[in-house]
């Protein structure tokens, strides 16, 4: 009972945190999504529930020769619902399966600051599928994962404000993680692409390759790190005109997590962009919890 009021409390202060997203938030999705020792292959074989509270705010964005414009401030949060299930194969369970599915509520929030009205939208983004075969040796120090990322434009319209929002995406992406001791590094490497539009015809939007590393130090049921990601995007096209929009961005964020109690771990990372080009350079938190079933 302690662990069920527990977790309905910090379930509660997540769904607070919910503000504002917009898709052109510069964080790509590994950054947003993953964590150090997110690419082991020990989860166990049981439910597990992610739940990540995510605002980002910026009021710069990076011109086309990387220097940093004014901008209307622009505040960005997710709540974010991941139900995940594993299963383990193979000599020594060296194998694992991974299905899951990710459902989230945004709220897009631009101030014209005296210009025009305020834009104030919410709703329901767009599902997504994430499925992954991993393998590890018997030491376990060494994992290594293959994964897709399946995006459905079946959030809602309001929502699609960007050249390809409303249209299937796909990430496909490579992990893995090396272990030496307390000492962890997490990688990752994925290309995320934008089917055409499925309503504007020779519409895409601005496909972008990603590579996040994350080193930690884990101290018992605690652990610091540090994650560093850099994503390079391709221009969008509308109606098949290109946009000449392609660019790229820096972002830092360091981190803490804490298993509090055996099926459950409270991660908290606040995030910076540091450098860009046809982004926006903004700042802010990502709070997960995990719940183990």
């Amino acid at each position: 009972m302690r662990r069920v009021v527990v977790a309905i409390g910090l379930l509660c202060m997540i769904f607070s945190l919910t503000a504002v997203q917009t898709a052109t938030a510069a964080p790509g999705l590994l950054m947003t999504a993953s964590r150090d020792g997110f690419w082991s292959n020990q989860f166990p074989d049981e439910l597990i529930l992610l739940v990540h509270g995510y605002y980002y705010w910026a009021d710069e964005f990076a011109d086309d020769n990387g220097d940093n414009q004014d901008m209307n401030d622009t505040k960005v949060g997710i709540n974010l619902y991941r139900l995940i299930k594993p299963w383990h194969f193979g000599d020594h369970n060296q194998y694992q399966y991974v299905l899951e599915g990710i459902f989230g509520l945004e709220n897009v929030s631009i101030d014209n600051n005296g210009i025009g009205s305020n834009f104030n939208e919410s709703g329901i983004m767009n599902p997504m599928i994430y499925t992954s075969i991993g393998w590890n040796n018997e030491s376990q120090t060494t994992h290594l994962q293959f994964a897709v990322v399946l995006v459905a434009p079946y959030g809602d319209d309001d929502l699609k404000l960007n050249p390809g929002d409303d249209s299937y995406q796909v990430m496909p992406l490579v992990a893995l993680e090396q272990r030496f001791g307390p000492f962890w590094i997490d990688g990752s490497a994925g290309y995320y692409h934008y089917f055409d539009d499925l309503h504007d015809d020779n519409t895409n939007g601005k496909d972008y390759f990603e590579v996040n590393v994350t080193p930690s130090m884990h101290f018992g049921p605690v652990a610091l790190y540090v994650q560093g990601d850099y994503t390079n995007t391709l221009e969008s096209t509308v109606y098949d005109v290109d946009q000449g929009d392609s660019g790229y961005n820096f972002a830092i964020a360091p981190g803490v997590h804490w298993w509090f109690l055996p099926n459950m771990e409270a991660n908290l990372k606040y995030f910076r962009d540091i450098a860009g080009k046809n982004e926006m350079q903004g700042q802010g938190v990502n709070f997960r919890l995990m719940w183990i079933f």
